[in-house]
């Protein structure tokens, strides 16, 4: 009953700071009432006075939705639970714009229940919004609030996504805590998306990495959302976005090499990337299932990327080959297997390490199946006799080129047969590990089944298919010779390797490439 006197109370002269009486009575009794009826009652006024409004009415003014909002974050902290959702739901009441940017800063609160009443209160203003002006609006509104800058939010909801947050250069010493702060926010509103929801989003985080290269806090935006976004069918927007990005212009790496690598040319290459590398195997799947006739191919783009000249845009080319190595096999381990032939016989060490670094990621997310037996160029035994012809043809070669890549087939080689090992386990469900026929399987083996002994240790069934396999590549020195195994091992000491720092170095630190 109190709803249509508030609403229908002039706006005020000056001398009551902006806020009508009638309305400041109603904040008033929203903090400070005697009784926690009082104050639930109070915020049914105002989200009355808020809910009734014709579509685009401003019912109160700038300076009034502020104390509103204020109100709002001070009976987060009430003590009683059923005030706390009374302020929460008046956010969602409220322009996005007026309030999330303050919602976000109160997640840093000392007080657990105000963090969690604020987390709640955001996704739920988000839903609110999602519901009137569209999820690409809501989401605009969110990275507008958390990416860096100064000035107000842009809340106008038309999708532009051009608002500078207001918060962001407020929290500069703490950015990127407050940007993982934030992106929480998303995982309570993604999930209440429709298919055509995500659908709209996964497009909207796709252009605004791809606008604004660079902007670490909409990748971490981009990242908090692939749990849903990242789901068919919604992740078939990022490949669609991802494709007409790179149709629109040649992938800086692949630019001549008398163009200079400035740090906007880095980060425009990257964009396109880094949102590749939040989705999920799954989306990779079902890009291979259903972009059959789509240009660019995707896998072939990353392969083309991470073969580019040597020494240009070196993160770039890393990060192509490792999203290389996400590609169903299907669509990637031909290809690779071919140009890694190639590289090697051609003598382009760059390249070659390129596929090698490329085929170890597929290894890492796929297991063997990176390795179809059917293919004559990229089968495991395809892979283990490319990789002898580079530790044979580049034995006493001591450059760091020739020990790069040496490196680089022995990291290779280690890849493949952890793969072997864990896919040999995994066929073998109901092996009994220390032979005393009291281990049955739990589901909680991990994979590959082996407790100690190196990598590269062959296994303990002599004769098996296995066993043969690893000892053409490997040679136990502490382990009895088996008649397969009395030669020299591939894998050799480096000449030269003054210790296992050095190896290390090169193996880890400096990795394939």
């Amino acid at each position: 009953r109190a709803a249509p006197p508030v609403g229908a109370e002039p706006f005020a002269s000056p001398g009551f700071g902006g806020t009508r009486p009638g309305l400041a009575r109603v904040l008033r009794t929203c903090e400070r009432g005697r009784t926690e009826d009082a104050r639930v009652g109070a915020f049914a006024v105002i989200r009355n006075v808020l809910e009734t409004a014709a579509p685009n009415e401003d019912v109160v003014a700038g300076s009034e939705a502020a104390a509103i909002t204020a109100a709002s974050l001070g009976a987060l902290k009430d003590p009683t639970l059923i005030v706390r959702r009374a302020a929460a739901a008046t956010f969602s009441a409220l322009r996005i714009g007026d309030v999330l940017p303050r919602l976000l800063r109160a997640l840093s609160a000392k007080d657990s229940r105000e963090r969690a009443a604020a987390r709640e209160s955001a996704a739920g203003a988000m839903r609110a919004y999602t519901e009137t002006r569209g999820a690409r609006a809501a989401l605009d509104a969110l990275i507008a609030a958390v990416r860096p800058g100064s000035g107000e939010v842009d809340d106008a909801g038309d999708g532009d996504g051009d608002g500078v947050g207001g918060v962001g250069g407020d929290d500069a010493d703490d950015a990127e805590g407050f940007t993982s702060r934030a992106t929480s926010v998303l995982r309570g509103w993604s999930e209440s998306l429709t298919e055509d929801q995500a659908r709209e989003v996964a497009a909207g985080i796709a252009a605004a990495t791809l606008r604004n290269p660079g902007v670490t806090a909409i990748v971490r935006v981009a990242s908090a959302l692939a749990p849903r976004v990242g789901e068919p069918p919604a992740c078939r927007e990022t490949f669609t976005a991802v494709r007409a990005a790179w149709s629109a212009s040649r992938p800086a790496s692949l630019k001549s090499s008398e163009t200079s690598a400035n740090a906007d040319d880095v980060f425009e290459s990257l964009a396109p990337l880094l949102l590749l590398r939040t989705l999920p195997l799954e989306a990779w799947d079902d890009d291979h299932l259903f972009s059959v006739d789509e240009s660019p191919s995707v896998p072939d783009v990353l392969l083309d990327i991470a073969l580019a000249g040597a020494d240009k845009y070196d993160e770039v080319r890393r990060v192509a080959a490792e999203l290389h190595g996400r590609a169903h096999p299907d669509a990637s381990s031909e290809s690779r297997g071919i140009r890694l032939a190639e590289a090697v016989v051609d003598g382009r060490l760059g390249r070659a390490r390129a596929c090698m670094f490329s085929l170890c990621s597929s290894l890492a997310f796929r297991g063997i199946d990176a390795c179809p037996s059917h293919s004559s160029t990229a089968s495991p035994a395809a892979t283990r006799a490319i990789c002898a012809r580079v530790l044979g043809d580049l034995g006493l070669d001591d450059s760091d080129q020739a020990t790069k890549t040496r490196m680089g087939a022995t990291e290779t080689l280690a890849s493949l047969v952890r793969a072997e090992l864990e896919d040999a386990d995994v066929d073998r469900p109901d092996d009994d590990t220390d032979g005393d026929g009291d281990d049955p399987p739990t589901g909680d083996e991990s994979r590959g089944g082996r407790s100690e002994g190196g990598l590269l240790e062959p296994a303990d069934a002599v004769g098996s298919p296995l066993t043969k396999s690893l000892a053409n590549i490997y040679v136990d020195p502490l382990a009895a010779p088996t008649p397969a195994a009395r030669r020299e091992p591939l894998i050799r000491v480096l000449n030269g390797d003054d210790g296992t720092g050095n190896g290390t170095e090169n193996g880890t630190g400096n990795g394939t490439m």
